[in-house]
């Protein structure tokens, strides 16, 4: 699919862990299987923040989440991963429009985009989110 990536670095960025999985996990595969160092970038936890959870309970959440993901990243071959910015700052709900990764400011989450050089970026967009 990609040829020799043997060089390349490859940006996966997603709102939240188990995109990584259904969303690009093929071509996160075969970027891997072609060479190439994988990266992984997340907004959010995917702690539902929605769901009236205490920050306990959000924590717990996130940190049940982040357990899947360590074992999603070993089987497509991600390198490694990060929040975007830090755990738990943002969310994807509308409940919370001054936490929405709408409202994240560009400079700030571009850091951790910026480190080392990329050569391919993979995301996706819900075709029913008109504001993606």
């Amino acid at each position: 699919m990609f040829g020799d990536m043997a060089r390349a670095v490859v940006l996966v960025v997603h709102a939240h862990p188990d995109d990584e999985v259904f969303a690009t996990g093929a071509a996160t595969i075969a970027a891997h299987d072609a060479g190439a160092t994988v990266h992984l970038r997340l907004f959010t936890g995917g702690e539902g923040r929605a769901s009236g959870l205490t920050e306990a309970e959000l924590a717990a959440s996130r940190q049940r989440k982040e357990m899947q993901l360590s074992k999603s990243i070993h089987q497509l071959g991600i390198d490694d991963w990060a929040y975007l910015s830090e755990a738990g700052r943002w969310t994807d709900t509308p409940h919370a429009l001054d936490q929405t990764i709408a409202q994240a400011p560009v400079d700030a989450l571009g850091a951790s985009v910026a480190k080392g050089s990329r050569h391919c970026a993979r995301t996706y967009s819900s075709p029913w989110d008109p504001t993606v």
